[in-house]
């Protein structure tokens, strides 16, 4: 199971901000965070939803992402699907996206099954990743304060 848990602000006059809602997936490869993002965009068709796949940073061409955010933020919800382990790094894209404007987070969080399950779902491949996944994830509450820090 996952769960969500969103922190919302308004802006300095209290109007509703026209940017979208962004939320972050969390959670090790196979947990199904894609699944639940094309999910999500099939059944909401009246939202319209971006899915921008979020490498970690060290694998991620940075101005090229920030551009893809930018590029969308006319949708209604923007979902940075990855797996969004690094709190720090999460802090990092959170203070890119309040320079955007953006005022409204979410985080869905995926809690992790067994390593031998993951493995048959991802079709026996990046073991050794999703074992270094399991270790560095953290509990779901260190992720909502995450969210609750977040002031536009």
């Amino acid at each position: 199971m996952h769960t969500t848990h969103q922190e919302s602000s308004s802006n300095s006059h209290g109007d509703q901000d026209p940017r979208p809602l962004v939320i972050f997936t969390v959670g090790v490869t196979a947990s199904g965070k894609t699944t639940w993002a094309n999910q999500t965009q099939k059944e909401h068709p009246n939202l319209d939803i971006a899915i921008i796949p979020t490498p970690e940073a060290k694998h991620r061409a940075r101005d090229k992402w920030l551009k893809t955010i930018r590029a969308n933020l006319g949708k209604n919800v923007i979902i940075l699907d990855g797996s969004n382990l690094d709190t720090a790094q999460i802090q990092d894209d959170m203070n890119d996206l309040q320079k955007m404007g953006i005022t409204d987070i979410a985080i869905e969080y995926f809690n992790s099954e067994s390593l031998f399950i993951l493995l048959r779902r991802n079709g026996g491949r990046d073991g050794e990743k999703i074992r270094d996944e399991l270790q560095r994830i953290q509990n779901k509450e260190k992720y909502l304060k995450i969210a609750d820090s977040f002031d536009a």
